[in-house]
């Protein structure tokens, strides 16, 4: 949710912050300069260069990674608390698998994740997309399908991509 959330159009301050003359504001004006995806079409009159494609990723990296860090550490603290309640009320509990995950080790996963493949298939999703729409815009069912299609995709391999990802960095037993 705070990922999806954090690519919805929104209105910004940054334009008031940009104005300024300071290292935030040069900050923003150039993050404001960059596309909001590696294969976004240009609108008439901006034209956005290889290289600003290229930071794109990579400052969507960094976002995602203190997105991906922040709902882990929501989510894992929260997971956690829950746990440590049924304990206090059963105190015969015991997890499945052993204790809890550790917290800061479980945020940095999630951050990593979200940071590198998240956002990597969200740069190329954006791009199919394109082609799909360029290519069979004439007619509606296509995208539709062609859209519906590579989303469903995208949620299942990142489904059990997550879980290797996981299992990988050792939070995850091995079954």
């Amino acid at each position: 949710v705070i990922i999806v959330s954090s690519l919805a159009p929104t209105v910004s301050s940054a334009a008031a912050v940009a104005s300024g003359t300071g290292a935030l504001s040069r900050l923003v004006a150039w993050r404001g300069s960059l596309p909001a995806s590696a294969f976004v079409k240009a609108q008439p009159g901006v034209v956005y260069t290889v290289g600003q494609r290229v930071q794109c990723v990579g400052v969507r990296c960094g976002e995602w990674f203190v997105l991906g860090f922040g709902s882990g550490l929501i989510g894992q603290t929260m997971g956690n608390g829950l746990v440590m309640v049924k304990k206090a009320l059963n105190p015969d509990f015991e997890l499945p698998g052993g204790d809890t995950s550790p917290l800061l080790k479980t945020c940095c996963v999630v951050g990593l994740f979200s940071g590198f493949s998240s956002n990597i298939r969200y740069n190329a999703i954006n791009g199919l997309e394109r082609i799909i729409d360029t290519s069979f815009g004439h007619m509606p069912l296509v995208p539709f399908i062609g859209t519906f299609s590579i989303r469903l995709a995208n949620n299942l391999f990142s489904g059990s991509q997550f879980l290797d990802w996981s299992r990988a960095f050792g939070l995850q037993p091995d079954h």
